[in-house]
């Protein structure tokens, strides 16, 4: 099956220059376990609920640290036509949960492990 009948369709997103505190409110609210992230119109990375993790870890001003600060930028994307046993084995090789899905230049939507497993003919 291809990415694009998989992922999640709604973007959930956070800008670069905003805080960690709302990254984590949106995420929560949303439920979802990645943001993409956007400087200005351009995708410049993602930010993960192993990043807001990592953050409360390393940092003790966590919530007014800039998004930036520890989104992941080495971007790896998942193409709307790819299909989802590609992915998944890709994502499983990085060690990633979550990818963003691209149509050309433009993100259409989000995929998750769990998006590949609820897919998946065993589960």
């Amino acid at each position: 099956m291809q990415i694009g009948e998989l992922c999640r369709a709604e973007i959930f997103s956070v800008g670069a220059t905003d805080r960690l505190a709302e990254a984590a409110r949106t995420m929560h609210e949303s439920g979802v376990g990645a943001l993409a992230v956007y400087d200005g119109d351009e995708l410049a990375g993602i930010i993960t609920e192993r990043d807001l993790t990592r953050a409360v870890a390393t940092r003790n001003d966590v919530a007014d640290a800039p998004v930036a600060d520890f989104m992941s930028s080495r971007l790896l994307v998942a193409d709307v036509g790819s299909e989802s046993t590609e992915v998944a084995n890709r994502m499983l090789t990085m060690e990633i949960r979550h990818m963003p899905v691209v149509d050309g230049d433009k993100v259409v939507g989000m995929i998750s492990m769990r998006d590949l497993l609820a897919e998946s003919t065993w589960a």
